[in-house]
C-alpha cells in the first residue's frame, strides 16, 4: 500500500484505462455541478486494466461511489476493486477458440446442422447453400419433411425414434456414439441430391441429449459412380454369362480365380466345381505341361523386358 500511494494513477493504469477512468470521473463531476436531479447514492461500475508491479496486466472491476459531508457535497471517492484477471483471460481464450471453430465450420465443404427434437433448425453452416441451393435464411424455413424425399424422411424419422428409445431404455450406451445414413434431398432447383448424414446427440452436463448434431456430406458424385459401376458390372456379367465361349482366369500359379457359367456346356462341371478341382483332374498331362511351359515363357519374357 505504501508503494501504491507514491505512484501516480496514470502509472498504475494502462493509458486507455486511465483515460476512460478520468473521463468517467469528469462526467460525474459535471453531473454534480449541472443542477440537474440525480441519485446521490448512484454507483459507477467500470472495467479497467491495471499494471502489476512485475509488469503484467491485471483486469479489475471497479465500483465507485462518492462519500459526502452532511450537506451532500462530495468529499472523497470510495472505490472497491475486484480482480477478475482469470475470468477475463478465460473469456478471451473462449472467444479466440469460438472464432477459430467458427472459421473452420463456416469454410468447410461439409455441412453442420443442429436441430431440436422437433426437427427445427438451431444452426446451419453457410456451406448448406452449396449442397441444397438454399441460403442459410431460406433453409431455416424449410422443414426436413419438405427437404427430404418421402422415403428418406421416413428412414431418418425411424432412426431418430430408435435412438430416443435406446436413450430411454436404461441400458448402458456410448454417449459419443453416432449413426450414419444416406438420404436423398430436394434441391432448390428441383433436382435431387444424395447426402451422407452422421448423426449424434449434443448433451448437457448430466449426459442427457439436448439437441441433434448432424454432419452432412454431398455424395451425389459418389452415388453416380457407384451406380455406373453397378450398371457396367451387370452389363458385362450378362454378356459373359450368356456367351458360348468360356472365360477362364487363373493366378500365376495356375490356380483358377474365375470361370464363366458357359463352362458347364463344355465340361459338364459347374464353375464352382471347376474352381475347386486341381488342374491335374481337368487337363490331360500333356496339355497341363504345355500350358505350364507357355505361362513360364511369358513370365520369363516379362521379367527380361523383352
Amino acid at each position: 500500500p505504501e508503494e501504491t500511494r507514491r505512484i501516480p494513477l496514470d502509472r498504475l493504469l494502462t493509458a486507455e484505462s486511465y483515460a476512460r477512468a478520468t473521463q468517467r470521473l469528469a462526467d460525474e463531476i459535471a453531473l454534480e455541478q449541472s443542477g440537474r436531479p440525480f441519485d446521490p447514492q448512484r454507483v459507477i461500475t467500470l472495467e479497467i486494466e491495471a499494471i502489476h508491479k512485475n509488469g503484467s496486466l491485471l483486469y479489475l472491476e471497479i465500483t465507485g461511489t462518492f462519500n459526502r459531508n452532511d450537506k451532500g457535497a462530495i468529499t472523497e471517492i470510495l472505490i472497491l476493486g475486484r480482480d477478475f484477471t482469470k475470468r477475463r483471460k478465460a473469456e478471451q481464450a473462449l472467444a479466440e477458440s469460438e472464432q477459430r471453430y467458427r472459421m473452420i465450420v463456416e469454410n468447410m465443404q461439409d455441412v453442420i446442422w443442429i436441430m431440436d427434437f422437433n426437427l427445427q433448425y438451431k444452426y446451419r453452416s453457410p456451406s448448406s447453400m452449396r449442397i441444397t441451393g438454399y441460403t442459410s435464411d431460406e433453409i431455416m424455413n424449410i422443414s426436413p419433411k419438405d427437404l427430404l424425399t418421402p422415403e428418406s424422411y421416413s428412414r431418418a424419422e425411424q432412426m431418430l425414434t430408435e435412438e430416443l428409445i435406446s436413450e430411454q431404455s436404461g441400458l448402458p450406451l456410448d454417449p459419443k456414439r453416432a449413426r450414419t445414413i444416406e438420404l436423398e434431398i430436394f434441391k432448390k432447383d428441383g433436382q435431387t441430391a444424395w447426402i451422407e448424414v452422421t448423426a449424434s446427440f449434443n448433451r448437457d452436463e448430466n449426459g442427457k441429449p439436448v439437441e441433434i448434431l448432424l454432419a452432412v456430406r454431398d455424395i451425389s458424385a459418389r452415388r453416380k459412380i457407384e451406380e455406373a459401376l453397378r450398371e457396367s458390372e451387370q452389363r458385362y456379367r450378362m454378356i459373359i454369362e450368356n456367351i458360348h465361349e468360356v472365360i477362364w482366369t487363373t493366378d500365376l500359379n495356375l490356380k483358377t480365380t474365375y470361370m464363366s457359367p458357359s463352362c458347364f456346356h463344355l465340361s459338364g462341371y459347374t464353375p464352382e466345381e471347376l474352381m475347386s478341382l486341381p488342374l491335374e483332374q481337368f487337363m490331360t498331362p500333356e496339355t497341363l505341361a504345355m500350358t505350364a511351359n507357355v505361362v513360364m515363357e511369358e513370365i520369363t519374357s516379362e521379367l527380361s523386358g523383352a
